[in-house]
């Protein structure tokens, strides 16, 4: 309804931001310029105002993606760090028995078992990781701004 009337309008219409401000995500869209681009004028202060600005949230979403807080989890939560080295342990565990090939083990029965821990394993990083996601994701807007 506001982006309507500005449109409409036909008196001059000014946009100041102070220095230091910052004009954010949907405030942008009422006093875009480019509404009305015959009556409206923007003046900001060039070098420390802004406007355009996403918010936090949205700018850590782009810049700091999911994939990267869980490497972030991953090399400081310790639980997380115990939890890689077990898998990382099993892996070459398991590399180690497919070499060895001259010994008769009942490695059927103990791959099964292996498997069945690995699979543990990650189901408890994820589990860990999910937990501690939101908390990273609060931090990380902290961080960025």
């Amino acid at each position: 309804m506001i982006i309507d009337s500005l449109r409409r309008y036909t008196k001059p219409v000014f946009v100041y931001l102070p220095p230091n401000s910052q004009l954010r995500g949907g405030a942008w869209v009422v006093v875009d310029p480019a509404i009305n681009p015959d009556f409206m004028e923007m003046y900001a202060d060039p070098i420390s105002s802004r406007a355009g600005v996403l918010e936090p949230e949205g700018t850590v979403e782009i810049k700091y993606r999911q994939k990267d807080l869980i490497d972030t989890i991953n090399r400081l939560d310790d639980s997380c760090k115990l939890l890689l080295k077990e898998l990382n342990h099993l892996n070459e565990h398991t590399n180690n028995l497919s070499m060895n090939n001259d010994q008769q083990y009942s490695t059927k029965l103990l791959n099964i078992s292996i498997e069945e821990h690995r699979q543990q394993l990650r189901t408890a990083l994820e589990s860990r990781q999910q937990e501690l996601l939101p908390f990273y994701q609060q931090v990380s807007c902290c961080f960025f701004f």
